[in-house]
């Protein structure tokens, strides 16, 4: 798939999920976070972060509520804090894995809860970013 195939895959994925302007997240809640990289080839055993011809997006899902995904330029954390911001009111806990960029979000006014992908925990209690990922696989 070429990267302006990806594109207009994510735009319509996005139009899908997101039929919408860019509503806040309503209300403390629970909001799982994402980041994803889609398209492009493998090639040198890379996939995701670091691997070249991806585009990067980020999911946010509120349980039992909206999904909104977007696409980025890149995932560093002032990218991601911006995201949050516009989408995520003060005071949800927000689910992320251990990606560092979401280590402060906290500071953000969120609480925040995560799991350890590369521990392969990837759901303790209540705790899991399955909604948010899986959003971008439709």
């Amino acid at each position: 798939m070429s990267q302006k195939q990806t594109s207009v895959s994510l735009g319509k994925l996005i139009s899908y999920f997101a039929g919408y302007d860019s509503l806040a997240h309503s209300g403390p809640t629970s909001v799982e976070a994402d980041e994803t990289y889609v398209g492009g080839k493998r090639h040198d055993g890379m996939c995701g972060r670091g691997a070249s011809g991806k585009t990067p997006g980020v999911g946010s899902a509120e349980r039992k509520g909206e999904i909104r995904l977007e696409v980025t330029e890149n995932t560093k954390a002032v990218t991601l804090d911006t995201i949050s911001t516009d989408h995520i009111e003060p005071g949800a806990t927000v689910m992320t894995d251990e990606y560092r960029p979401y280590s402060h979000v906290t500071r953000l006014g969120y609480k925040h809860r995560r799991v350890n992908h590369g521990k392969k925990d990837f759901v303790i209690g209540q705790n899991h970013t399955n909604t948010s990922e899986g959003a971008w696989s439709h």
